[in-house]
């Protein structure tokens, strides 16, 4: 994915109201790890309309309350949640999925807004520690036989009017904004399809939501607010265990998206980021711009500022030459590189399954690279760039 979460403080928020409950919620690392109980409040907007001639409101609210109780149990399934999103999704609400990070950041009902009286309703969440506000997120409340609501994702309802075109392995999903472009469909599709053979399985079908900018990306997934909004004019996500692509650059071709089905498709449990993104840039490229590219950001940035160590480029995933490059997926790439051209596609996928660890990724340098330390990471990675210049 090349997007990292970042926050910052930016927002001055006016209308939280009064604490609406104290309730046990649980909090994992991942969806299948032990669950932790942390403590969560729930604020409501003051001027939050519960009270009106449409009592469903209220009824809303209350599912909201239950649903945050126990949606960090896990993310596949929820009780307040509609089931067809789960077998659709497999995680619907992963956006919002231990958000709080162990309670730092608390919920703010900040509105129910009716988009059908009496049946469907947009729900309206906050995420704030204290002025820190970390997103503004929507889902929709439709109400059941029975009279009860649930829950569901806001992706459809979102791009219900986009146009929808097909092109061999890609379903495409269009912005209104965008004059959509067969032959860059055609590329993708055909790069779609020698990355199966790549990887010696058929090609995977891919779901691909063309958005103008990442603003217009994060706001389909149901964001009205989310940092990564803003941070890059272009960018995008890979929901792999769905195949589903969203590219916020305003074109049919995102050719590094695609790569992360296939890595998570056959080596998902054991492949570490550093090799993941790496792979994803080597074959795909990254923020538009080759791998070449992006190592000739590198090697200028490491003349220029001899003192500096690769290994802090690489573990603290640090941007350079105006965020262009991500030193992380620059140094995973050459490391792919390396492997592929001179130790052949076998050595290449025993790397992928070297496990997802610190300790696997060191494991990793010394078997393939025979980097034992950071000192020798320095020196492989400068020795290499002055090799591919």
């Amino acid at each position: 994915m090349q997007y990292q979460q970042r926050y910052f403080n930016s927002v001055c928020f006016l209308l939280i109201g009064s604490v609406l409950f104290l309730c046990r919620c649980t909090t994992t690392s991942s969806p299948s790890s032990e669950t932790v109980a942390e403590e969560l409040f729930m604020h409501s907007n003051a001027f939050l309309d519960t009270i009106s001639k449409d009592s469903n409101k209220l009824k809303i609210q209350q599912t909201v309350v239950d649903f945050l109780q126990t949606k960090n149990e896990t993310a596949r399934k929820n009780p307040y949640w509609l089931s067809a999103d789960f077998e659709r999704y497999s995680y619907p609400y992963l956006d919002i999925y231990q958000i709080e990070e162990d309670g730092h950041y608390q919920p703010t009902l900040l509105d129910i807004v009716t988009i059908e009286e009496g049946r469907c309703y947009t729900v309206k969440i906050a995420f704030l520690a204290g002025r820190n506000i970390h997103s503004i997120y929507n889902f929709l409340a439709t109400k059941q036989r029975g009279g009860h609501f649930l829950f569901s994702r806001i992706l459809d309802h979102n791009t219900y009017t986009w146009e929808r075109q097909k092109v061999g392995t890609i379903n495409y999903i269009i912005s209104p904004q965008h004059q959509f472009r067969q032959e860059e469909g055609i590329r993708l599709d055909s790069f779609n399809k020698e990355i199966a053979s790549f990887f010696d399985i058929n090609p995977i079908a891919l779901t691909y939501y063309l958005c103008l900018d990442p603003h217009e990306l994060f706001s389909i997934r149901g964001f009205d607010y989310h940092p990564m909004m803003y941070k890059f004019d272009t960018g995008g996500q890979n929901e792999s265990w769905g195949n589903r692509i969203y590219a916020g650059n305003n074109s049919a071709w995102y050719p590094h998206e695609v790569i992360h089905s296939y890595t998570y498709a056959l080596y998902g449990k054991s492949i570490h980021r550093v090799f993941d993104e790496g792979l994803a840039t080597y074959l795909g490229g990254s923020n538009e711009r080759s791998l070449g590219k992006h190592l000739q950001n590198l090697r200028n940035y490491l003349v220029e500022n001899p003192s500096v160590k690769v290994y802090n480029l690489l573990y603290h995933s640090t941007e350079i030459n105006n965020r262009a490059t991500n030193c992380l997926y620059a140094i995973g790439g050459l490391l792919c590189k390396v492997v592929l051209e001179e130790k052949g596609r076998k050595s290449l996928f025993q790397l992928l399954k070297g496990g997802k660890t610190k300790k696997d990724f060191q494991n990793s340098l010394k078997l393939f690279f025979g980097i034992h330390s950071n000192e020798d990471l320095d020196q492989f990675v400068r020795e290499k760039l002055a090799i591919e210049s």
